[in-house]
């Protein structure tokens, strides 16, 4: 290798990017590194050491997974071979084309940079003969420049060769142009006016007291210094203080109307709270308490169907709030405002226990009128039941029976009603 190369040559770097691209740009280099050293003047075997040496270790991992016959593993084509087919798939012409033929210019994108990408394209679409002739076309359809392919497709005898001449050519134009167009022009020299001449024309504009009050210099409440307008240092900094960020470059001013005199600013608030609050209650009017106990109706202002009824039971810990139960049985919280007085109560809880227990008596008596009975124990039972009845009548006038008989505990909270 030294006798035919270049000596201390150094070698490409290893292969670390295991995709199409970069294999094959990898092999590339090392082609030329190995015709630059000497070493394809070598064997096959010392090429095929060279080559897995400057690889790095992935890739020898990779050679040992290949099967090879006995004189293919030292053969220097063979084992290239065996990588193409690793890393390079198997290609697809018809998406490649159509990669091809949807390829444009980028905005920005140098005519040679464009050119290069379609011949890198064109390589795997397999177009063989009509390689050069395609390309033309795709770069006459595919640049930004529309007078540019205007002027393209006036000429007639148009090769890839020319095509990319012209458009070099419009590209170096296009740019010496612009350096014209910024290149420093002469500009017309008036006379300076004077102040009172402007004021006396009514020409004097604002502009100059605006960069005036920009170059003025701010005591600033942020970062405690002097500086102009939108120039403060304190700007996307956080406070060690409060541990906020500045968002605003503007120097920040002190109320000078309550600077120094909090106890002036907190009576002016609270002045301004009770005159919001008087002008806010200004057609209300107190609704009057309602005592425990007292029948009322409830609003609903979701269902549109009549009110509910209900007992009040006292009042709740929230201001103007009561509880009270409903005819269900239930217990709820509402406002004095969601409440009218002077209800009909109806407890339907204690009218399903008498429902039942009358249901229970009525299958009885149905019971008894079927069964034959001798006549003295009906006599015994017709008194036994008169009496039952007197004494039911004294004792209805201290406790509260239903029409069963069964005795039923009145409530607390109704102790005024009995």
């Amino acid at each position: 290798m030294e006798k035919y190369g270049v000596v201390g040559l150094k070698p490409p770097q290893p292969l670390t990017t295991l995709t199409a691209e970069g294999y094959k740009k990898w092999l590339q280099l090392f082609q030329l590194y190995l015709r630059a050293s000497g070493g394809i003047n070598q064997d096959e075997e010392t090429q095929i050491a060279v080559l897995l040496h400057c690889m790095g270790e992935q890739c020898v991992e990779i050679y040992n997974t290949f099967n090879f016959n006995d004189e293919e593993e030292k053969k220097f084509d063979s084992v290239i071979d065996q990588f193409n087919k690793y890393f390079i798939p198997i290609q697809n012409e018809c998406f490649n084309s159509h990669i091809f033929f949807s390829r444009n210019q980028l905005d920005g994108e140098k005519i040679d940079s464009y050119v290069t990408e379609l011949k890198k394209l064109a390589s795997d679409c397999n177009f063989g003969e009509l390689k050069n002739r395609l390309i033309r076309d795709r770069i006459v359809a595919g640049i930004i420049d529309s007078r540019l392919r205007d002027r393209l497709l006036r000429e007639t005898d148009l090769t890839m060769e020319k095509c990319i001449m012209i458009c070099k050519s419009a590209e170096i134009i296009s740019e010496q142009t612009q350096r014209f167009q910024t290149s420093e022009s002469v500009h017309p020299v008036y006379k300076k006016k004077s102040l009172s001449q402007k004021i006396e024309l009514g020409r004097c504009t604002t502009n100059n007291n605006q960069n005036e009050y920009r170059r003025k210099s701010f005591v600033c409440s942020r970062c405690g210094g002097q500086h102009p307008k939108m120039k403060c240092p304190a700007f996307n900094k956080r406070c060690s203080k409060c541990n906020r960020s500045v968002t605003s470059t503007l120097p920040k001013f002190e109320n000078k109307k309550f600077k120094n005199n909090n106890s002036n600013y907190r009576q002016e608030l609270q002045r301004k709270q009770f005159l919001q609050e008087k002008y806010y209650n200004k057609h209300t009017r107190k609704l009057p308490e309602i005592d425990s106990g007292k029948v009322v109706k409830i609003k609903d202002e979701n269902s549109s169907g009549p009110h509910k009824s209900g007992i009040v039971l006292g009042q709740a810990q929230a201001p103007r709030s009561y509880i009270v139960k409903t005819e269900e049985g239930g217990l709820i919280v509402r406002n004095r405002r969601d409440l009218i007085p002077n209800g009909k109560y109806y407890d339907r809880s204690r009218i399903y226990e008498e429902s039942e227990e009358s249901s229970v008596i009525h299958n009885n008596n149905n019971i008894e009128k079927n069964v034959n009975v001798p006549n003295n124990l009906n006599c015994q039972r017709l008194n036994n039941s008169n009496v039952q009845n007197k004494s039911d009548t004294l004792e209805s006038n201290s406790k509260y029976t239903t029409r069963s008989g069964r005795e039923i505990k009145r409530p607390k909270h109704l102790a005024d009603y009995c």
